[in-house]
């Protein structure tokens, strides 16, 4: 697939022959958690979204994580996570600035996602199934437009600029 970057609008040739074309304001490339979180984000700014992905499923890893629950978060105070980050988590600060653990609590349970808190801090969905996060997060995407492409690998990416 190949995007041309055009008058800040990123363009998605489908089929390069027959001349089919999408604008889009943004593509993501990836429908791992980072890729589907980004697409939100965009999507709920106001964003016309692409989301594509090389697999047949978004959120493959996702839906295996933490053996198959998926620790979405851990509770414990800012200074107590960072101190428990190998070498030097103090870069974490500004990243939790703007979006923190409780942040991303309510952020799932605002998607219907209830989650409980274990040992040490841990939350984890309360149906204890990874899956669970993947869907609500799928959910998401479609209730904001964001159209989708799996089994779409992206073989290049060009840049054109405009005079």
């Amino acid at each position: 697939m190949l995007r041309d970057l055009s008058v800040n609008k990123l363009k998605f040739f489908k089929n390069r022959q027959v001349g089919e074309s999408m604008i889009y304001d943004v593509v993501v490339i990836g429908g791992g958690p980072s890729g589907l979180m980004a697409s939100i984000a965009a999507g709920e700014s106001g964003a016309n979204v692409l989301l594509i992905d090389k697999g047949n499923k978004l959120g493959r890893k996702l839906a295996i994580s933490g053996g198959g629950r998926c620790n979405v978060t851990n509770r414990l105070p800012i200074d107590e996570l960072i101190k428990h980050i190998p070498g030097n988590g103090r870069f974490l600060y500004s990243a939790f600035s703007v979006f923190n653990n409780e942040d991303i609590i309510s952020y799932f349970e605002g998607l219907g996602i209830k989650l409980k808190e274990e040992d040490h801090g841990r939350m984890f969905p309360v149906s204890n199934k990874a899956q669970s996060v993947v869907d609500a997060l799928i959910s998401e995407l479609h209730r904001l437009r964001v159209t989708i492409r799996t089994n779409t690998a992206v073989k290049r990416v060009t840049m054109r600029t405009t005079p």
